[in-house]
């Protein structure tokens, strides 16, 4: 696994007035679950905020074609000069039709460093999305469209639903903002049963940290109001601390369940205490999740989790694939090593989960939410 090469002593970090970075090789697969390397992205690419779309039916030039993709842009966030990169003709195991890794080659659709900070998509009869940071001069989200296969531009200005800084249910306690909110953290959408979801970052901690997970349902006037998710009790130390103002919620990557149909399937990136980790849940409705557990060892430093969970999970041959952004660029920029050396190149990391597996492990937590009252869909 990849391993922080440390060109510092103990003296020279403490007169540079940093501090070292959290040991990255402990990471690895959680539950049993097989894992491989699918891609490795050249030195000094910024890529960041992956998301894995099954192209709509009419749109795909292969059966279980998917599409790769990511934000780009300056080193080591992409936030500058940044640009929403497609990788196309991609299987369920990021390969081509011929077996050779599928992410090269990608085709940019939209520009914008505030208009991509945070973007989100989803593919149902085409493929649409919610992006951008507000602020003062920019106080609402934008649009992100693609009408065909060809399209190749995507950026949407007044088109959709948005969000803005005052939305309803917003939280945003850090000092300074005025209770404005950013949604300085990445969206994402989800859909079941016909309904819409929209997950936002909300920044519960005046003193920084306390990033949580806030979910809006679509009506037909636009975004519903904002709600913290919940998640049951029940989950491993340190995580069971995951709704509290001193732990880190980083975002949440929320899909269709592939295994039992109806249902949600959360992957959540999260920092609590000295332990990160990609957390793993199921919903019926959006807004409860069962007691989340780990798939994904990580590490962070101050609540910036060092390994991502990709939006999108993918079927093929009887099993899921969930991916892992490991080392994504810019998370320790913070740290002392970091100014004196690049780190390694970012990878992407497949998960194997059985569907069966998985299939039992989401009817485990659907009877825990039942037993709770936080799950009455007659669909489950």
């Amino acid at each position: 696994m990849m391993r922080l090469l440390c060109g510092l002593t103990l003296a020279a970090v403490a007169e540079a007035g940093c501090k070292p970075a959290p040991r990255l090789d402990g990471r690895h697969a959680r539950r049993g679950l097989a894992w491989t390397r699918a891609h490795r992205f050249s030195e000094g690419d910024p890529s960041r905020y992956a998301t894995l779309l099954r192209v709509p039916t009419g749109w795909a030039s292969f059966e279980g074609e998917h599409w790769l993709v990511v934000k780009n842009g300056s080193w080591p966030a992409a936030n500058g000069a940044a640009s929403l990169v497609v990788f196309r003709g991609c299987d369920a195991r990021l390969r081509t039709r011929g077996g050779e890794d599928c992410v090269r080659d990608g085709d940019v659709v939209a520009r914008g460093a505030w208009q991509l900070h945070n973007y989100a998509l989803l593919a149902q009869e085409a493929i649409w999305g919610v992006t951008g940071e507000t602020s003062a001069k920019h106080p609402a989200t934008l649009t992100l469209r693609a009408h065909t296969r060809e399209d190749r531009k995507w950026l949407q200005h007044a088109y959709g639903p948005t969000l803005s800084m005052d939305h309803p249910g917003c939280v945003e306690r850090r000092q300074g903002y005025d209770g404005k909110c950013l949604f300085d953290g990445r969206f994402s959408l989800a859909s079941a049963n016909n309904q819409t979801w929209l997950y936002a970052r909300g920044n519960t901690n005046p003193e920084g940290g306390g990033r949580a997970v806030y979910v809006a349902q679509k009506t037909s006037e636009g975004w519903g109001r904002l709600h913290p998710i919940e998640f049951m009790k029940g989950a491993r130390p340190p995580f069971d601390r995951m709704q509290s103002k001193d732990a880190d919620v980083y975002y949440g990557a929320v899909n269709e369940n592939p295994a039992l149909p109806g249902t949600l399937l959360g992957l959540f990136p999260a920092a609590s205490r000295d332990r990160a980790a990609i957390m793993i849940a199921v919903s019926c409705d959006g807004l409860h999740f069962s007691a989340p557990v780990e798939v994904w060892r990580s590490a962070h430093d101050r609540g910036e989790v060092v390994d991502h969970a990709v939006d999108g999970v993918s079927v093929d041959d009887g099993d899921a694939f969930i991916y892992i952004h490991a080392g994504v660029p810019g998370a320790l920029w913070r740290t002392c090593e970091f100014s004196t050396m690049k780190p390694p190149p970012s990878e992407l990391i497949r998960l194997t989960w059985p569907l069966a597996k998985l299939r039992g492990f989401s009817r485990e937590a659907v009877a825990a939410l039942r037993r709770a009252g936080r799950c009455d869909s007659p669909t489950v």
